[in-house]
């Protein structure tokens, strides 16, 4: 749903390949349409959370993200992989547990390897209360609307430059 993904990173050849409802194991199963067939410098993975309200576990999730970066790395060995950490949204607050050890266990995974980066856009998206901050939402309250994305920008624009 970030419409304006190409105008807020402009100059840095994006290309969005999300869809809505995707998981893990979407990517991993169209990997050649979604990412091998543009060969890219750079792969950001905002994907975990549909996993997890499906009734994933934790480690399936895990499981699933270490397929993906693993064959990234395997068929294109100078590919930078950034994943965005999964969402505390007011929708889906029930599962904050669940997503808060995912996070954990992917940062762990992910940080293992120096062409891999772990970014943190969850904290940016909580108030002070610890709370989602609502005016960040759509009125599903799961999906962002313009002033979340706006949030982003800041964080994910320095891994793209990099």
């Amino acid at each position: 749903m970030w419409t304006n993904l190409t105008s807020d990173f402009p100059g840095l050849g994006v290309i969005n390949r999300g869809f809505g409802g995707s998981q893990l194991s979407d990517v991993r199963d169209h990997f050649e349409r979604l990412i091998l067939i543009y060969r890219p410098r750079q792969v950001l993975i905002y994907c975990g959370g549909n996993d997890l309200a499906a009734g994933k576990t934790v480690g399936r999730v895990v499981e699933d993200l270490k397929a993906v970066v693993e064959r990234i790395h395997r068929e294109l060995p100078r590919t930078q992989v950034t994943y965005l950490s999964i969402a505390l949204n007011p929708s889906r607050w029930d599962q904050r547990d669940k997503v808060i050890a995912a996070n954990a266990a992917i940062q762990q995974f992910i940080t293992g390897d120096p062409r891999r980066r772990f970014l943190d856009v969850t904290t940016a998206m909580l108030g002070p209360d610890g709370q989602p901050k609502p005016d960040i939402f759509m009125p599903d309250k799961l999906h962002m609307n313009r002033k979340g994305y706006e949030l982003w920008i800041p964080i994910i624009r320095p891994a793209l430059l990099r």
